[in-house]
């Protein structure tokens, strides 16, 4: 809407003139129609998900409008009048999603926990109503032909330049989840990030000891793997899939099967955690975003570790990972030499 419809709009409202009756309201009125006319269209944009309702806000976002700053201060009913405008405003420019743009698929403990919180502070980025949606994870969804707005229920209404994503890592993982994902959008980008595969599984299994399903001490727990997942549901195999989750290189050729390489952005958990910065940089860039001004650098879904992994347990667990890290670097080309002993 040009700005000149926008001020046709507010002279014509009644409520405005109601609120502005005497000779100085018609001043602050022409104050307010000018201020909207000139921010408006660029404040809603900008703006658009995290506007402020209160006069305080007002205050601070109208940049050289002094008399905005004034009619804010002492007028804090005519306040709540522009804030409705520019709400009304900002909606009509909304949409409603069609597809997802983005999804961080993986790996679990890997860093996607702080991943969906910085993606999710960016003013240009919707992650829905929850961290994990288990959409595409969902068998059940996917009996019949899958109904997508079970989907997008989860988010709401977006302006033209907010890309809507979602993180759940165990996509990864599933078998159908890829294939699911690329028939629901072929041009989707994905974002995975990937662990040393010991401590991403002494790390899985820390966090079930720490919620209390998991009895079992570490290392009889990865002895006894395969027999208890073999005959669970996936919902419940996966809570104890600590080897499994960790072979990355046969979960990275069922993505290949899918997906290019430039809609893909696998990115090491080391390197994510050792320069965050430079990390968030080209991990927005990819998504076609610009990076964000200011970070808060604390680490995320952290729990106190029960003890740490022995000397005998890495030994054991990194000589049934040695050959898949191998398929790792060379699908990669990555150095993995941090991975190994």
């Amino acid at each position: 809407m040009r700005c000149q419809e926008i001020k046709v709009n507010i002279e014509k409202t009644p409520e405005i003139d109601l609120a502005c009756a005497d000779h100085k309201g018609q001043r602050q009125k022409r104050q307010l129609t000018a201020f909207i006319s000139h921010e408006v269209l660029s404040e809603c944009d900008a703006y658009s998900r995290r506007f402020p309702p209160t006069a305080r806000h007002v205050q601070k976002r109208s940049g050289d409008a002094p008399a905005l700053q004034s009619f804010a201060k002492y007028n804090r009913p005519h306040t709540e009048i522009w804030l409705t405008f520019a709400i009304m405003f900002r909606t009509r420019r909304r949409k409603k999603i069609s597809r997802l743009d983005f999804i961080l698929a993986g790996a679990q403990k890997s860093g996607t926990t702080a991943l969906h919180y910085f993606l999710s502070r960016h003013p240009d980025i919707c992650m829905g109503d929850q961290q994990e949606i288990h959409f595409f994870d969902n068998d059940a969804m996917f009996v019949a032909e899958p109904n997508y707005e079970e989907l997008h229920k989860h988010y709401p209404s977006i302006a033209p330049s907010t890309i809507a994503g979602d993180c759940t890592p165990s996509y990864l993982y599933h078998e159908p989840a890829m294939q699911r994902i690329w028939n629901y959008n072929p041009k989707i980008k994905l974002l995975i990030l990937l662990r040393n595969p010991v401590e991403r599984a002494f790390a899985h299994w820390n966090m079930q000891r720490y919620r209390g399903r998991e009895p079992l001490d570490f290392f009889d727990a990865i002895r006894e793997e395969e027999t208890r997942i073999a005959g669970a549901p996936p919902t419940e195999a996966r809570r104890f899939a600590y080897l499994e989750r960790g072979f990355y290189g046969r979960q990275l050729e069922r993505v290949f099967k899918f997906f290019p390489r430039e809609h893909l952005k696998i990115v090491k958990f080391e390197d994510f955690k050792a320069k965050q910065r430079q990390t968030l940089g080209s991990i927005f860039s990819f998504l076609g975003r610009k990076p964000l001004r200011s970070m808060r650098n604390k680490d995320r879904n952290v729990v106190p570790y029960e003890r740490a992994i022995n000397w005998e347990e890495r030994v054991f667990l990194y000589n049934l990972f040695a050959e898949d890290i191998s398929k790792v670097e060379q699908l990669l080309g990555w150095d993995c030499s941090d991975w190994k002993l």
